[in-house]
Protein backbone atom coordinates (compact mmCIF):
# COMPACT_ATOMS: atom_id res chain seq x y z
CA UNK A 1 0.00 0.00 0.00
CA UNK A 2 1.23 2.89 -1.02
CA UNK A 3 1.38 5.49 2.41
CA UNK A 4 3.38 8.68 0.18
CA UNK A 5 0.08 10.68 2.05
CA UNK A 6 0.80 9.16 5.45
CA UNK A 7 2.02 11.83 8.04
CA UNK A 8 4.38 10.87 10.93
CA UNK A 9 3.87 11.92 14.25
CA UNK A 10 3.74 11.50 18.10
CA UNK A 11 1.15 11.02 19.67
CA UNK A 12 1.98 14.56 21.90
CA UNK A 13 1.63 16.80 18.25
CA UNK A 14 -2.03 15.35 18.51
CA UNK A 15 -3.66 15.24 21.41
CA UNK A 16 -3.17 15.40 25.43
CA UNK A 17 -4.13 13.64 27.78
CA UNK A 18 -6.47 15.20 30.50
CA UNK A 19 -7.22 13.54 34.15
CA UNK A 20 -10.48 12.45 35.53
CA UNK A 21 -12.24 13.84 38.60
CA UNK A 22 -12.91 11.78 41.38
CA UNK A 23 -15.99 10.91 41.65
CA UNK A 24 -18.70 9.52 44.51
CA UNK A 25 -22.58 8.26 44.71
CA UNK A 26 -22.09 7.50 40.74
CA UNK A 27 -25.04 4.19 40.47
CA UNK A 28 -23.28 1.01 40.01
CA UNK A 29 -25.17 -1.61 37.11
CA UNK A 30 -27.48 -0.86 34.53
CA UNK A 31 -29.04 2.47 34.88
CA UNK A 32 -29.71 5.98 32.92
CA UNK A 33 -27.58 9.41 32.94
CA UNK A 34 -24.00 9.69 31.52
CA UNK A 35 -21.41 6.70 32.21
CA UNK A 36 -18.84 6.97 34.18
CA UNK A 37 -15.10 5.10 33.09
CA UNK A 38 -12.53 4.30 35.24
CA UNK A 39 -9.08 2.40 34.29
CA UNK A 40 -10.71 -0.71 33.24
CA UNK A 41 -14.04 0.72 31.49
CA UNK A 42 -17.15 1.32 32.45
CA UNK A 43 -18.43 1.33 35.82
CA UNK A 44 -21.70 3.04 36.99
CA UNK A 45 -24.09 6.03 35.87
CA UNK A 46 -23.80 9.69 36.97
CA UNK A 47 -26.56 12.57 36.44
CA UNK A 48 -23.50 15.05 34.71
CA UNK A 49 -20.66 14.51 32.05
CA UNK A 50 -16.73 15.36 32.36
CA UNK A 51 -16.14 14.71 28.89
CA UNK A 52 -17.89 15.34 25.81
CA UNK A 53 -17.10 12.84 23.70
CA UNK A 54 -16.95 11.28 21.36
CA UNK A 55 -13.86 9.86 22.08
CA UNK A 56 -11.12 7.87 23.66
CA UNK A 57 -10.59 6.69 28.09
CA UNK A 58 -7.16 5.98 28.46
CA UNK A 59 -6.32 3.83 31.41
CA UNK A 60 -4.19 5.47 33.85
CA UNK A 61 -3.47 3.22 37.30
CA UNK A 62 -3.81 -0.77 37.88
CA UNK A 63 -2.38 -3.46 36.41
CA UNK A 64 -4.90 -4.58 34.04
CA UNK A 65 -5.37 -0.48 32.44
CA UNK A 66 -7.44 -0.31 29.35
CA UNK A 67 -8.06 1.61 25.99
CA UNK A 68 -12.11 2.68 25.45
CA UNK A 69 -14.55 4.65 23.49
CA UNK A 70 -17.35 6.77 24.33
CA UNK A 71 -19.55 7.62 21.72
CA UNK A 72 -21.74 9.74 23.78
CA UNK A 73 -20.08 12.27 26.53
CA UNK A 74 -19.10 10.54 29.97
CA UNK A 75 -17.76 10.83 33.41
CA UNK A 76 -14.11 9.93 33.98
CA UNK A 77 -13.05 9.39 37.24
CA UNK A 78 -9.64 10.11 38.30
CA UNK A 79 -7.70 6.44 37.66
CA UNK A 80 -7.93 7.20 34.02
CA UNK A 81 -7.49 10.09 31.29
CA UNK A 82 -9.87 11.34 28.72
CA UNK A 83 -7.77 12.43 24.87
CA UNK A 84 -8.57 15.64 23.87
CA UNK A 85 -7.69 15.78 19.99
CA UNK A 86 -6.33 19.41 19.13
CA UNK A 87 -7.49 18.74 15.06
CA UNK A 88 -10.76 16.85 14.51
CA UNK A 89 -9.86 17.41 10.83
CA UNK A 90 -7.12 15.90 11.24
CA UNK A 91 -7.72 12.59 13.73
CA UNK A 92 -10.59 10.44 13.69
CA UNK A 93 -11.75 9.74 17.39
CA UNK A 94 -12.71 6.46 16.71
CA UNK A 95 -9.18 6.22 14.62
CA UNK A 96 -7.49 7.72 17.60
CA UNK A 97 -9.16 4.71 19.84
CA UNK A 98 -8.44 1.89 17.58
CA UNK A 99 -4.81 2.49 16.68
CA UNK A 100 -4.33 3.12 20.55
CA UNK A 101 -5.82 -0.50 21.04
CA UNK A 102 -2.16 -1.44 19.45
CA UNK A 103 -0.80 0.01 21.91
CA UNK A 104 0.51 -1.81 25.06
CA UNK A 105 -0.13 0.26 28.02
CA UNK A 106 2.67 -2.06 30.03
CA UNK A 107 5.10 -0.14 28.05
CA UNK A 108 4.74 2.90 28.96
CA UNK A 109 4.64 2.40 32.89
CA UNK A 110 5.53 5.46 34.71
CA UNK A 111 7.67 2.89 37.32
CA UNK A 112 5.72 3.58 40.24
CA UNK A 113 4.78 1.06 42.96
CA UNK A 114 1.44 0.61 41.04
CA UNK A 115 1.27 0.46 37.63
CA UNK A 116 0.85 3.97 35.79
CA UNK A 117 0.51 5.25 32.63
CA UNK A 118 2.87 7.97 32.11
CA UNK A 119 1.83 10.98 30.24
CA UNK A 120 5.36 11.86 28.87
CA UNK A 121 5.60 8.11 27.76
CA UNK A 122 2.19 8.20 26.03
CA UNK A 123 3.06 11.60 24.37
CA UNK A 124 6.12 9.69 22.83
CA UNK A 125 4.76 7.29 21.17
CA UNK A 126 4.84 7.59 17.32
CA UNK A 127 2.13 7.05 15.11
CA UNK A 128 1.55 6.91 11.11
CA UNK A 129 -1.77 8.88 10.50
CA UNK A 130 -3.33 8.56 7.39
CA UNK A 131 -5.23 11.09 5.56
CA UNK A 132 -8.57 11.76 7.12
CA UNK A 133 -11.00 9.98 4.44
CA UNK A 134 -8.51 6.91 4.58
CA UNK A 135 -9.07 6.73 8.86
CA UNK A 136 -12.89 7.03 7.73
CA UNK A 137 -12.86 4.00 5.92
CA UNK A 138 -11.03 2.40 8.64
CA UNK A 139 -13.21 3.11 11.11
CA UNK A 140 -16.18 1.70 8.72
CA UNK A 141 -14.56 -1.52 8.48
CA UNK A 142 -13.73 -1.57 12.50
CA UNK A 143 -17.19 -0.57 13.32
CA UNK A 144 -18.84 -3.00 11.74
CA UNK A 145 -17.24 -5.95 14.06
CA UNK A 146 -17.92 -4.01 17.01
CA UNK A 147 -21.88 -2.75 16.04
CA UNK A 148 -22.08 -6.89 15.85
CA UNK A 149 -20.23 -7.33 18.99
CA UNK A 150 -22.48 -5.04 20.78
CA UNK A 151 -25.63 -6.50 19.53
CA UNK A 152 -24.86 -9.98 20.43
CA UNK A 153 -23.66 -8.94 23.91
CA UNK A 154 -26.96 -7.04 24.48
CA UNK A 155 -28.95 -10.05 23.59
CA UNK A 156 -26.88 -12.00 26.09
CA UNK A 157 -27.27 -9.77 28.85
CA UNK A 158 -31.31 -9.85 28.04
CA UNK A 159 -31.05 -13.80 28.33
CA UNK A 160 -29.07 -13.51 30.93
CA UNK A 161 -31.23 -11.35 32.90
CA UNK A 162 -34.47 -13.17 32.20
CA UNK A 163 -32.80 -16.14 33.66
CA UNK A 164 -31.65 -14.40 36.80
CA UNK A 165 -35.08 -12.98 37.06
CA UNK A 166 -36.72 -16.51 36.90
CA UNK A 167 -34.37 -17.88 39.24
CA UNK A 168 -35.46 -15.04 41.45
CA UNK A 169 -39.16 -15.22 41.42
CA UNK A 170 -39.21 -19.03 42.04
CA UNK A 171 -37.00 -19.96 44.83
CA UNK A 172 -36.14 -16.54 47.06
CA UNK A 173 -39.77 -14.57 46.25
CA UNK A 174 -41.05 -18.54 46.12
CA UNK A 175 -43.38 -17.12 43.20
CA UNK A 176 -43.11 -20.88 41.42
CA UNK A 177 -45.50 -22.39 39.70
CA UNK A 178 -48.22 -23.71 42.44
CA UNK A 179 -46.63 -21.82 44.83
CA UNK A 180 -50.29 -20.66 46.33
CA UNK A 181 -51.36 -24.19 47.44
CA UNK A 182 -47.87 -24.48 49.30
CA UNK A 183 -48.32 -22.51 52.74
CA UNK A 184 -45.10 -20.57 53.98
CA UNK A 185 -43.36 -22.29 57.93
CA UNK A 186 -40.93 -20.76 59.46
CA UNK A 187 -37.11 -21.88 58.99
CA UNK A 188 -33.59 -21.43 60.07
CA UNK A 189 -33.43 -19.15 57.25
CA UNK A 190 -36.39 -17.66 57.41
CA UNK A 191 -40.02 -18.69 55.93
CA UNK A 192 -39.92 -21.19 53.50
CA UNK A 193 -42.46 -23.04 51.28
CA UNK A 194 -43.40 -26.62 53.14
CA UNK A 195 -41.39 -29.44 51.68
CA UNK A 196 -38.17 -27.32 51.09
CA UNK A 197 -34.97 -28.50 52.85
CA UNK A 198 -32.08 -26.86 54.43
CA UNK A 199 -28.85 -28.20 53.35
CA UNK A 200 -24.68 -27.36 52.97
CA UNK A 201 -23.09 -26.29 49.76
CA UNK A 202 -21.37 -29.29 50.47
CA UNK A 203 -23.92 -31.46 50.36
CA UNK A 204 -25.35 -30.64 47.17
CA UNK A 205 -21.96 -30.22 45.18
CA UNK A 206 -18.49 -31.37 44.93
CA UNK A 207 -16.04 -28.43 46.05
CA UNK A 208 -12.36 -28.70 44.06
CA UNK A 209 -9.42 -26.70 44.93
CA UNK A 210 -7.29 -26.03 41.61
CA UNK A 211 -4.18 -26.25 43.21
CA UNK A 212 -0.87 -24.40 42.80
CA UNK A 213 0.28 -21.78 39.60
CA UNK A 214 2.63 -23.84 37.99
CA UNK A 215 5.81 -22.24 38.61
CA UNK A 216 7.02 -19.51 35.91
CA UNK A 217 10.33 -20.30 35.96
CA UNK A 218 9.62 -23.68 34.65
CA UNK A 219 8.98 -23.25 30.45
CA UNK A 220 8.16 -26.70 30.34
CA UNK A 221 5.36 -25.76 32.08
CA UNK A 222 4.28 -23.19 30.05
CA UNK A 223 5.80 -23.02 26.48
CA UNK A 224 3.79 -24.05 23.29
CA UNK A 225 0.88 -24.65 26.26
CA UNK A 226 -2.59 -26.62 24.91
CA UNK A 227 -4.53 -26.55 28.09
CA UNK A 228 -6.64 -23.98 29.13
CA UNK A 229 -5.68 -22.11 32.60
CA UNK A 230 -8.05 -19.44 33.72
CA UNK A 231 -7.76 -16.51 35.84
CA UNK A 232 -10.27 -15.15 38.33
CA UNK A 233 -9.84 -12.03 36.10
CA UNK A 234 -11.32 -13.95 33.45
CA UNK A 235 -14.42 -14.93 35.41
CA UNK A 236 -16.93 -12.41 33.87
CA UNK A 237 -20.15 -14.68 35.32
CA UNK A 238 -20.76 -16.02 31.95
CA UNK A 239 -19.15 -18.80 29.76
CA UNK A 240 -15.24 -19.69 29.65
CA UNK A 241 -14.49 -20.53 25.93
CA UNK A 242 -10.75 -19.97 25.48
CA UNK A 243 -7.89 -18.57 28.45
CA UNK A 244 -5.31 -16.46 27.84
CA UNK A 245 -2.75 -18.38 29.09
CA UNK A 246 -2.26 -22.13 28.31
CA UNK A 247 -0.26 -24.64 30.51
CA UNK A 248 1.48 -27.88 28.77
CA UNK A 249 0.13 -31.38 29.38
CA UNK A 250 3.97 -31.55 31.69
CA UNK A 251 2.50 -29.47 34.14
CA UNK A 252 -0.30 -31.35 34.57
CA UNK A 253 1.79 -34.87 34.47
CA UNK A 254 3.69 -33.39 37.62
CA UNK A 255 0.56 -32.21 39.23
CA UNK A 256 1.16 -28.76 39.34
CA UNK A 257 -2.71 -28.03 38.55
CA UNK A 258 -5.87 -30.17 37.76
CA UNK A 259 -8.11 -30.40 34.74
CA UNK A 260 -11.77 -29.73 35.53
CA UNK A 261 -14.33 -31.15 33.09
CA UNK A 262 -16.21 -29.04 31.00
CA UNK A 263 -19.25 -27.30 32.99
CA UNK A 264 -17.62 -27.09 36.14
CA UNK A 265 -18.22 -23.61 37.56
CA UNK A 266 -15.38 -21.59 38.74
CA UNK A 267 -15.67 -19.48 41.35
CA UNK A 268 -13.13 -16.91 42.63
CA UNK A 269 -12.63 -16.70 46.35
CA UNK A 270 -9.53 -14.04 46.64
CA UNK A 271 -9.51 -10.38 46.59
CA UNK A 272 -12.31 -7.89 46.58
CA UNK A 273 -14.34 -7.21 44.75
CA UNK A 274 -13.54 -10.32 42.84
CA UNK A 275 -14.72 -12.45 45.28
CA UNK A 276 -18.03 -14.84 44.25
CA UNK A 277 -17.70 -13.79 40.62
CA UNK A 278 -17.99 -17.03 38.86
CA UNK A 279 -17.38 -18.92 35.01
CA UNK A 280 -18.68 -21.96 33.57
CA UNK A 281 -15.99 -23.81 31.56
CA UNK A 282 -17.11 -24.91 27.86
CA UNK A 283 -13.78 -27.61 27.61
CA UNK A 284 -12.01 -29.09 29.83
CA UNK A 285 -9.78 -26.42 31.26
CA UNK A 286 -8.01 -25.46 34.76
CA UNK A 287 -7.49 -22.66 37.07
CA UNK A 288 -5.58 -20.46 39.72
CA UNK A 289 -5.43 -21.28 43.28
CA UNK A 290 -7.91 -18.21 43.81
CA UNK A 291 -10.56 -20.28 42.01
CA UNK A 292 -12.93 -23.08 43.49
CA UNK A 293 -14.22 -25.82 41.36
CA UNK A 294 -18.17 -26.55 42.15
CA UNK A 295 -20.03 -29.47 39.96
CA UNK A 296 -23.33 -29.39 41.65
CA UNK A 297 -24.53 -33.20 42.33
CA UNK A 298 -27.38 -33.59 39.62
CA UNK A 299 -29.50 -35.33 41.81
CA UNK A 300 -30.57 -32.99 43.70
CA UNK A 301 -29.85 -29.54 42.13
CA UNK A 302 -28.99 -29.03 38.17
CA UNK A 303 -25.73 -27.28 37.13
CA UNK A 304 -27.42 -24.87 35.66
CA UNK A 305 -29.28 -23.76 39.02
CA UNK A 306 -26.25 -24.14 41.15
CA UNK A 307 -25.32 -21.15 39.04
CA UNK A 308 -27.55 -19.17 39.95
CA UNK A 309 -27.89 -20.10 43.72
CA UNK A 310 -24.32 -19.17 43.71
CA UNK A 311 -24.83 -15.63 42.24
CA UNK A 312 -27.50 -15.19 45.02
CA UNK A 313 -24.95 -15.91 47.65
CA UNK A 314 -22.25 -13.51 46.30
CA UNK A 315 -22.91 -11.02 48.97
CA UNK A 316 -23.19 -13.20 51.50
CA UNK A 317 -19.74 -14.73 50.43
CA UNK A 318 -18.12 -11.20 50.36
CA UNK A 319 -19.57 -10.43 54.02
CA UNK A 320 -18.05 -13.48 55.18
CA UNK A 321 -14.62 -13.13 53.47
CA UNK A 322 -11.94 -12.05 55.43
CA UNK A 323 -8.01 -10.58 55.31
CA UNK A 324 -6.56 -7.33 56.06
CA UNK A 325 -4.44 -7.31 52.81
CA UNK A 326 -6.71 -9.75 50.66
CA UNK A 327 -10.18 -10.50 51.03
CA UNK A 328 -10.54 -14.03 50.12
CA UNK A 329 -12.75 -17.21 51.51
CA UNK A 330 -12.18 -20.71 52.05
CA UNK A 331 -13.08 -24.18 50.53
CA UNK A 332 -14.59 -24.73 54.32
CA UNK A 333 -16.53 -21.49 54.11
CA UNK A 334 -18.34 -22.06 51.45
CA UNK A 335 -18.95 -25.57 51.26
CA UNK A 336 -20.66 -25.14 55.05
CA UNK A 337 -22.95 -22.07 53.60
CA UNK A 338 -26.48 -22.84 54.07
CA UNK A 339 -28.92 -22.45 51.72
CA UNK A 340 -32.90 -23.73 50.97
CA UNK A 341 -33.18 -26.49 48.50
CA UNK A 342 -36.57 -26.83 46.59
CA UNK A 343 -38.46 -30.08 45.48
CA UNK A 344 -36.07 -31.89 43.22
CA UNK A 345 -39.22 -31.80 40.32
CA UNK A 346 -39.40 -28.43 40.70
CA UNK A 347 -35.80 -27.51 39.97
CA UNK A 348 -36.47 -29.80 36.86
CA UNK A 349 -39.19 -27.71 35.67
CA UNK A 350 -36.96 -24.73 35.92
CA UNK A 351 -34.18 -25.73 34.38
CA UNK A 352 -36.49 -27.15 31.75
CA UNK A 353 -37.53 -23.89 31.43
CA UNK A 354 -34.08 -22.06 31.17
CA UNK A 355 -32.38 -24.60 29.54
CA UNK A 356 -32.87 -22.93 25.70
CA UNK A 357 -31.95 -19.30 27.16
CA UNK A 358 -28.92 -20.81 28.40
CA UNK A 359 -28.26 -22.83 24.71
CA UNK A 360 -28.89 -20.04 23.14
CA UNK A 361 -26.55 -17.53 25.50
CA UNK A 362 -23.77 -20.27 25.02
CA UNK A 363 -24.23 -20.00 21.04
CA UNK A 364 -23.87 -16.14 21.48
CA UNK A 365 -20.79 -16.24 23.33
CA UNK A 366 -18.89 -18.18 21.10
CA UNK A 367 -19.74 -15.84 17.92
CA UNK A 368 -19.06 -13.18 20.73
CA UNK A 369 -15.08 -14.86 20.80
CA UNK A 370 -14.71 -15.31 16.46
CA UNK A 371 -15.64 -11.59 15.88
CA UNK A 372 -13.73 -10.54 18.40
CA UNK A 373 -10.40 -12.65 17.41
CA UNK A 374 -11.89 -11.19 13.43
CA UNK A 375 -12.16 -7.85 14.87
CA UNK A 376 -8.53 -8.65 15.92
CA UNK A 377 -6.67 -10.17 13.55
CA UNK A 378 -7.74 -7.22 10.75
CA UNK A 379 -6.80 -4.32 13.52
CA UNK A 380 -3.39 -4.49 13.13
CA UNK A 381 -3.14 -5.06 9.58
CA UNK A 382 -5.78 -1.73 8.44
CA UNK A 383 -3.68 0.34 10.92
CA UNK A 384 -0.52 -0.41 9.67
CA UNK A 385 -1.48 0.02 6.35
CA UNK A 386 -0.98 -3.64 5.38
CA UNK A 387 -4.07 -3.65 3.96
CA UNK A 388 -4.74 -1.07 1.22
CA UNK A 389 -8.54 0.35 1.53
CA UNK A 390 -7.88 3.19 -0.79
CA UNK A 391 -10.08 2.18 -3.23
CA UNK A 392 -11.88 -0.07 -1.04
CA UNK A 393 -15.89 0.90 -1.73
CA UNK A 394 -17.06 1.08 2.35
CA UNK A 395 -20.00 2.73 3.36
CA UNK A 396 -19.41 5.49 5.43
CA UNK A 397 -21.87 6.67 8.17
CA UNK A 398 -23.52 10.00 7.35
CA UNK A 399 -21.97 13.18 9.30
CA UNK A 400 -23.79 14.59 11.91
CA UNK A 401 -25.59 16.93 12.47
Amino acid sequence: MSRDHWERHSWGELASLEYGKALRGYRKGVGIGYRVYGTNGPIGWHSQPLFRGPGVIVGRKGAYRGIFFSKDPCWVIDTAFYLNIRDLEKVDPKFAFYQLKTVNLDDIDSGSAIPSTSRAAFYAIPIELPPLPIQHKMVALLSTYDDLLENNNRQINVLEEMARRIYYEWFVEFRYPGHDTVRLVNSQLGPAPDGWQIVSLEEICDLMKAGATPSRSRAVYWTDGTNDWFTTNELQDGFLLRSTEQVTDAALADRKTHVFRSGTILMAIYGSPTVGRLGVLVTDGCCNQAALAMRSREERVPQMALFYLLMNLRDHFNRIAHGAAQQNISKEKVGATRVLCPPAALLSHWADLIRPLWQQRLVLTKAVSNLKSSRDLLLPRLISGEIDVTELNVALPAPAD
